[in-house]
C-alpha cells in the first residue's frame, strides 16, 4: 500500500541531522510569525464594524460616536506597526540561526510582546469588554452576537500566545500557552449556550450594581469610573429601574433634554434610536435616550 512504501522508503532513507535543523527551523519561522500575525484578528473585527455601519439605523451600540475613532486606533497602533514587525522579522530571519538561539530575534520578540500585550489590552480588549448593543431585527442579533464571541475567541488565543514571549520565545511554550487558552474560551463559549435564565441573572447582577451605586448617592460618571465601565453603559443600567418605576428620569435627565427627546420619540417613534439621536445631536447620549424612553413604560405618554 501508500503507507507501507512511504514506512518503508523512510526507514531506509532517514532524514540527515541537517535536514533536521532545517525543518525544527522552518517550524519555529513559522510559529514566531503566526504569534505576532493579526490578520484574522483584523478580518474579523473589520468585519463586525463593518455591519455596525452599514445597520445604523437598525442597531442602536454604545459608544457609537467614538467608533470611527476606536477603528482608526485599533488600525495605526496595532494593524500597521504588527505588518511592520512581520516585514522585520521575516528580514531578520532570513539572516539569524534558529530563532530561539537568536539574541536579536529574542530581544525583538520580548519587546513586541509587551507592546502588542499592552496595545491589546487597553484597546481592543477594553471596547470589547464595554461593548452592548441593542436591536429589535433577531437574525441580526444572532449575526452581532457570533461575530462578537468569534472575536473575543481570536483575542484570547492570540493575547495568550504573544503573551508567552515576554520572557523569551519558545516553541513548546507558545503552543502550551494557545492550546490552554483554546479550552479556556471553548469552555468559556458552552457556558454562555447554558440555559437563557443564567445570562439574564447576571444581566440583572450588572445592572443592580449600579442601581445600588446610584442609591448611594454616586453620579453616573463616579459609578462608571469605579465599575470601569462606559456612561452609556451606566445609563442603561439606570434605566431598566426607570421602566421599573424605581427612578425617576427627571433625577438623571434635565427637563429640557426630557421634553426635547419626547419631541423626538412623538415624531420619528421610539424604534430607532440612532435616528433620534442624530436629530438632537451631539449634545444628547445613547443612554438618555434609552432612560427617556423606559420612562414611557411609566407614563405611556409615546407608542
Amino acid at each position: 500500500t501508500t503507507v507501507a512504501k512511504f514506512v518503508d522508503d523512510a526507514s531506509q532513507h532517514p532524514p540527515t541531522s541537517q535536514q533536521l535543523e532545517t525543518a525544527t527551523n522552518d517550524y519555529q519561522q513559522q510559529l514566531l510569525l503566526e504569534c505576532f500575525n493579526f490578520n484574522q484578528l483584523r478580518t474579523s473585527l473589520n468585519k463586525l464594524l463593518g455591519i455596525l455601519q452599514s445597520n445604523q439605523k437598525a442597531v442602536q451600540i454604545s459608544d457609537r460616536e467614538n467608533l470611527a475613532e476606536f477603528r482608526k486606533q485599533t488600525t495605526d497602533e496595532l494593524f500597521v506597526v504588527s505588518d511592520k514587525f512581520q516585514r522585520q522579522l521575516l528580514s531578520l530571519l532570513a539572516k539569524e540561526t534558529m530563532p530561539q538561539d537568536s539574541e536579536i530575534i529574542q530581544e525583538r520578540a520580548r519587546k513586541a510582546s509587551v507592546y502588542f500585550t499592552q496595545k491589546l489590552q487597553q484597546g481592543l480588549l477594553q471596547w470589547l469588554n464595554n461593548f452592548h448593543f441593542d436591536t429589535n431585527n433577531q437574525q441580526l442579533k444572532k449575526s452581532l452576537q457570533q461575530l462578537i464571541h468569534g472575536l473575543q475567541h481570536i483575542l484570547a488565543i492570540k493575547l495568550a500566545g504573544i503573551k508567552s514571549c515576554q520572557q523569551q520565545f519558545s516553541s513548546s511554550v507558545y503552543l502550551q500557552a494557545i492550546a490552554k487558552a483554546e479550552i479556556e474560551s471553548d469552555s468559556h463559549t458552552s457556558s454562555r449556550k447554558k440555559p437563557q435564565k443564567k445570562k439574564s441573572d447576571q444581566n440583572s447582577d450588572t445592572k443592580a450594581a449600579s442601581y445600588r451605586l446610584y442609591k448611594e448617592g454616586k453620579s453616573i460618571e463616579q459609578i462608571a469610573k469605579k465599575r470601569m465601565l462606559k456612561a452609556n453603559t451606566i445609563e442603561t443600567h439606570l434605566a431598566y429601574y426607570i421602566g421599573l418605576g424605581k427612578l425617576d428620569v427627571a433625577g438623571l435627565v434635565s427637563s429640557e433634554k426630557i421634553q426635547a427627546i419626547e419631541k423626538a420619540f412623538a415624531a420619528s417613534g421610539t424604534e430607532s434610536l440612532s435616528l433620534i439621536k442624530e436629530q438632537l445631536g451631539e449634545g444628547y447620549t445613547y443612554g438618555e435616550l434609552v432612560m427617556v424612553r423606559a420612562s414611557f413604560q411609566i407614563t405611556g405618554s409615546t407608542e
